[in-house]
């Protein structure tokens, strides 16, 4: 008959449990480096999926109260409020000639720019320039350029962003 205090019983038991012990922390370490490396990855696909667009100091997901302070042609122009499709709109129209910029509408939903379209008077060529968040389109209009900078996660502007993003892959 078998006796579990035995000296072969115990010493088999403390082998079982060492090894589960060394076998936990393995998985433990091994999980801890498959966590760290998603979160790894996951912030390099941010740094390239989010664009860094930035117009006349402005750029996406700011606040109303941000672009106001941050448009660099603000002081040479006049601001006005209205409500739009989804949220509100702030435009901006220029009232001192030399002004760089001629025209802006900055889109808001929930808070935050989702869209930006600027007139502006340095000539340029068509462009577009695509992210998996937003999307980027230059195009010569009126001795100038028009400038339009979505975010593709707006239902508002998905259909105009996937648009750009369509041409975006059909001009290269």
């Amino acid at each position: 008959m078998r006796d579990d205090c035995s000296r072969e019983s115990t010493s088999s038991r403390r082998r079982w449990l060492r090894t589960a012990a060394l076998a936990a922390a393995a998985g433990g370490l091994l999980f801890a480096l498959v966590v760290a490396g998603c979160l790894v990855s996951l912030s390099l696909l941010h740094v390239r999926s989010a664009p860094s667009w930035r117009e006349r100091g402005v750029t996406l997901g700011m606040s109303e109260r941000e672009v106001q302070s941050a448009f660099t042609d603000g002081p040479a122009g006049a601001w006005s409020r209205e409500l739009a499709c989804g949220g509100v709109a702030l435009e901006w129209t220029r009232v001192v000639p030399q002004a760089a910029t001629r025209w802006a509408r900055f889109e808001f939903h929930d808070g935050l720019l989702v869209a930006i379209r600027l007139q502006v008077e340095e000539a340029s060529t068509a462009r577009v320039e695509q992210s998996v968040t937003a999307v980027r389109q230059e195009r010569p209009f009126r001795g100038g350029t028009e400038i339009t900078i979505l975010t593709r996660s707006c239902a508002t502007h998905a259909a105009e962003a996937e648009q750009i993003a369509w041409a975006a892959s059909h001009l290269r």
